[in-house]
């Protein structure tokens, strides 16, 4: 298993689509099914939770 903390969305997201086996990390609730799945061999658990632009939502022009 492969862990990584990215600092930006951008970088998450460029994570997320270039990496088999991966997995996003925010509470930790969706990540557990799949260590049980895979075992932990070839995941790579991405951990969104510090990145500052997903730490609030707003509404702007009629949408979240």
């Amino acid at each position: 298993m492969r862990y990584t903390r990215p600092q930006t969305v951008e970088e998450a997201v460029s994570l997320l689509s270039s990496t088999d086996g991966a997995t996003l990390l925010a509470g930790g609730t969706v990540v557990v099914p799949e260590i049980t799945r895979l075992g932990g061999t070839g995941l790579t658990v991405i951990d969104i939770g510090r990145i500052e632009a997903l730490r609030a939502m707003g509404q702007e022009d009629g949408s979240l």
